[in-house]
């Protein structure tokens, strides 16, 4: 007779689903991310770059709520800064690599193919790590979304804040966020727009 897995409790496969979905971050957890979120706001204040939070943490951000563990936080630049962030992450003992882990110079961050970069550091309090992606700019002065999509620049500066241990993080604007999460179609970025389209 085959298992009734919505009647077998927290070992069930339902049970093992909800039971994650449901789980609160211990207060641990939730400082971890908060240390970890103010570093990489330091990282960027220090190296005089704009940047905004993206992703996963950019939602959780949103009603300052941290829903799930991050194992990365995730940002954007523009493409103008590209130089002047391998330039400063180098000089603070960054390591810089590609999406596969494979270390990157200079040059290779420079070139027109190279979309993101990770960024990782080992510290006395703990690894420091993030990915940066780059956001291209048009002639007009306006930011890429896609190759046919593009924004008015002027749409970051209205970019909602975070408040996190008495810091202001700036995350990517919520429509922009909604749009990516729509181009990738998975069914978390469909839940995250869910989420997203509730906050606003």
């Amino acid at each position: 007779m085959p298992t009734d897995y919505r009647t077998e409790g927290l070992g069930s496969i339902e049970g093992i689903i909800f039971g994650r979905f449901n789980r609160e971050l211990t207060p641990e957890q939730k400082n971890s991310l908060n240390t970890k979120l103010v570093a990489v706001a330091d990282f960027f204040e220090k190296a005089g770059i704009d940047f905004f939070v993206v992703g996963g943490t950019g939602v959780d951000l949103l009603d300052n709520d941290w829903s799930v563990e991050h194992k990365d936080i995730d940002v954007i630049i523009f493409w103008s800064d590209k130089s002047k962030l391998f330039d400063f992450a180098v000089g603070e003992g960054y390591t810089v690599t590609d999406p596969d882990g494979k270390n990157i110079g200079r040059d290779e961050v420079l070139k027109n193919k190279t979309h993101n970069a990770f960024l990782s550091k080992t510290t006395p309090s703990g690894a420091i790590q993030f990915e940066v992606i780059f956001r291209k700019e048009t002639a007009s002065g306006d930011v890429e979304l896609t190759r046919r999509v593009s924004v008015k620049k002027d749409t970051y500066q209205q970019a909602p804040h975070a408040l996190v241990d008495g810091r202001k993080i700036p995350i990517q604007p919520p429509e922009e966020m909604m749009f990516h999460k729509l181009q990738e179609g998975r069914r978390k970025d469909l839940l995250d727009n869910k989420k997203i389209w509730e906050i606003l």
